[in-house]
């Protein structure tokens, strides 16, 4: 009874005096054949307005510095995730994705 006592006051000590933290949590994983698989929470604390936009290759890009901005063409089509609609994210190149998800 005493240790079952004691170890519930440890927890609720650990508990009451942990700090809130909103932090993203990232997991990845490798696979024996080399493939790499990543998964992440947002954890935002307002809405970010998220969209999905599909961006096709060979679209003519510019960075977003107000003086002599990059500027590229892309090598593949991909597939993004933005917020608050003026940047991305999260995304895949679509070369990635299989053609057949059947």
């Amino acid at each position: 009874m005493r240790r079952s006592f004691l170890a519930l006051t440890v927890c609720l000590l650990a508990l009451f005096s942990a700090q809130i933290t909103l932090a993203c949590t990232r997991v990845i994983w490798v696979a024996g054949d080399g493939q790499v698989f990543v998964g992440r929470t947002q954890d935002w604390t307002e809405r970010a307005l998220s969209a999905f936009r599909v961006y096709p290759r060979g679209l003519d890009r510019v960075g977003s510095v107000a003086e002599s901005p990059h500027k590229w063409t892309s090598k593949y089509g991909s597939l993004v995730v933005t917020g608050y609609d003026i940047g991305t994210h999260e995304g895949v190149d679509i070369e990635v994705l299989p053609e057949d998800p059947s």
